[in-house]
């Protein structure tokens, strides 16, 4: 008896919009984070360079980005996706280009600036909610999350690999070409879609949505992890750079990166048997034994810093974004998720901007703030958020 061919979820046409957009979001991600382990040193070698001036040119790409992401998102619901798409990819390239070519910080700040001013991802949201129907969206809007998960494992492990063979200036390079192609891809062979209806900006929505019980907590979290993160990566090569060279970054950050990817699986498994909280808890706790041990300051110590803190991001990373659209229903969940991404952006920016201050005053401070950063979100988590918050069980990766 002949089977049924099994029917495909996407058509042709509909790949080819996914395929592009999803690569695109994840290429623009490749390019932030593939140099972010290297900033801090780099930095101090380029004219009137400061720890703190180092730091803001790490973390100011997110507050350009977070304050554009709404804008974009309302200029592409007035004139369509794909202008917006590419004038923000246009100048995310061009400030690639700026960096690989800065040779004073205040340079390579203007340059940092003008990445996060490629906020397209809510545009790039948009566009398949436009193009794909509405019974395949949720399956669709999953491939550029997907993307981008992998696009920042390349980064934190593609980074320390590359920098054995290029330098950090043809590092940016690299990335401004890739960034260019997937730009020229999508303007020469993905469709604009349809013209959509333009939908008014309402800020009371967005606070409305935000008062939801559990959620401050969980978007804390999010500033917080974001804030880690680039604090990690000001705070890591520095230390490394005290006791052996750039080049060995990999040492370090390869098994980190291998180390959290390997408990993901585990943990929204977990997580399905009710156990968030605790997880988060427990990433927070790894979060402060990092923080202990980056003032140790001895090579194991740092080792072990490194694994304790993607241990702790990928579990946050994956776990939070989740129990988030799982709180809140389809009507807010574009506006929650919208909310939450603004304020993860506003974590990175303040996690240079206030690790490279601290570091100037005193190294052991930008190691403590991480300590303190992480308590007060463990305590918050702690005490406003509970396991039957959630909707429905966590999707596993």
């Amino acid at each position: 008896m002949n089977k049924k061919p099994k029917e495909k979820l996407f058509t042709a046409k509909e790949k080819s919009i996914l395929t592009g957009l999803s690569a695109a979001l994840g290429l623009r991600q490749l390019g932030l984070l593939l140099v972010l382990p290297f900033l801090s040193t780099w930095g101090v070698e380029l004219e009137k360079a400061t720890p703190a001036l180092i730091g803001l040119a790490m973390g100011i790409f997110g507050l350009t980005q977070g304050l554009l992401l709404i804008p974009y998102g309302l200029w592409s619901d007035r004139v369509g996706r794909k202008t917006p798409f590419v004038t923000g990819m246009l100048i995310f390239t061009f400030g690639l280009v700026l960096a690989s070519f800065s040779t004073s910080i205040y340079m390579l700040i203007i340059a940092r600036a003008l990445q996060g001013g490629g906020a397209v991802a809510a545009v790039i949201f948009s566009w398949i909610g436009d193009t794909i129907p509405a019974e395949k969206r949720n399956r669709a809007m999953s491939l550029p999350a997907i993307a981008v998960g992998i696009s920042s494992t390349l980064a934190f492990i593609g980074g320390p690999v590359l920098i054995t063979f290029i330098t950090v200036e043809q590092m940016f390079l690299l990335c401004a070409i890739i960034s260019a192609a997937a730009m020229a891809y999508i303007i020469f062979f993905i469709s604009p879609g349809p013209k959509p209806e333009p939908v008014p900006f309402n800020v009371r929505e967005y606070l409305t949505a935000m008062k939801s019980p559990g959620l401050l907590p969980l978007y804390l979290s999010g500033t917080i992890m974001n804030y880690i993160l680039v604090a990690v990566f000001y705070i890591l090569p520095q230390l490394i750079s005290k006791h052996m060279t750039r080049e060995d970054t990999w040492i370090f950050l390869v098994p980190a990166v291998i180390a959290g990817m390997a408990v993901m699986r585990p943990a929204t498994k977990a997580a399905d048997a009710g156990k968030t909280r605790t997880l988060l808890l427990g990433s927070y706790c790894l979060v402060v034994l990092a923080g202990l041990f980056f003032l140790a300051d001895t090579v194991p110590a740092i080792f072990a810093a490194s694994i304790a803190f993607f241990v702790s991001y990928m579990i946050q990373s994956t776990l939070v974004p989740a129990t988030i659209t799982n709180m809140v229903g389809a009507e807010t969940r574009g506006t929650v998720t919208g909310a939450y991404n603004a304020l993860t952006n506003v974590g990175s920016f303040l996690g240079g901007a206030a690790t490279g201050l601290l570091w100037g005053i005193s190294p052991p401070l930008a190691a403590t703030a991480i300590i303190f950063v992480s308590l007060v979100g463990g305590v918050m988590l702690w005490a406003g958020f509970k396991e039957t918050m959630t909707q429905t069980s966590i999707p596993r990766v």
